[in-house]
């Protein structure tokens, strides 16, 4: 499908923005995503129109206030007391904790948390994405789609009610994830080497009927 590329450059610099925020003139922004620079005022201007960015004392472009509003907006589709859930959860497995969505074809991570003595961090990095299927989020949200019979591995994961993979995001890293009923949507646990699933799977079971509200 065509895209609009004025608007996609749009979207490209203010996500560029929120990458390298207060750390680019509008000059070096052009450089670095290969746009005309006249070009690039005119975005970044149209940007500062709307609320979204805003150019600093020291020439630098940085993220505006308008933003909070966008993710207000969009927080509304994650269950409130998700944060909470996910400490919890890190804490009583004593692993790093994710709760990830299914974004078109995507996963895409939008809370985590972490055990508080946790000296070493592997977990989904905040805001990362990957493709659905892949890894054990990827295979849960998969799983809940009407085609997921078509694939006998992702059959599988829908029967039994969770996933588990090992070396396939990072070497050596392994996660456990299950569905939060009603909703598009998994939570789970990583860590370096292998996860005892009898163990932790009742517990974010749980942790997920919470989020679904069916606790």
């Amino acid at each position: 499908m065509d895209t609009l590329q004025t608007l996609e450059k749009g979207l490209i610099t203010l996500n560029y923005v929120a990458q390298k925020n207060a750390q680019l003139s509008i000059a070096e922004l052009a450089s670095a995503l290969k746009i005309n620079r006249t070009t690039m005022y005119k975005i970044v201007h149209t940007l500062e129109q709307q609320g979204l960015v805003k150019v600093n004392i020291s020439n630098q472009v940085e993220l505006a206030s308008k933003v909070i509003d966008l993710y207000s907006s969009y927080s509304r589709l994650i269950p409130l007391q998700a944060q909470m859930v996910l400490d919890e959860l890190a804490q009583l497995t004593n692993m790093p904790s994710a709760l990830v969505i299914a974004e078109g074809q995507e996963c895409v991570v939008v809370k985590t948390a972490f055990p508080e003595n946790l000296l070493l961090k592997i977990n989904y990095q905040l805001g990362s994405r990957h493709p659905i299927g892949i890894a054990a989020a990827g295979q849960v949200l998969a799983s809940l789609f009407d085609d997921a019979h078509q694939h006998s591995q992702l059959e599988q994961v829908r029967q039994q009610g969770y996933a588990y993979s090992q070396n396939v995001l990072q070497q050596g890293a392994a996660g456990l994830y299950v569905p939060i009923p009603k909703r598009h949507m998994t939570l789970g646990v990583t860590q370096l080497g292998e996860i005892d699933i009898a163990r932790y799977l009742p517990v974010l079971q749980r942790a997920a009927l919470a989020l679904s509200g069916e606790a």
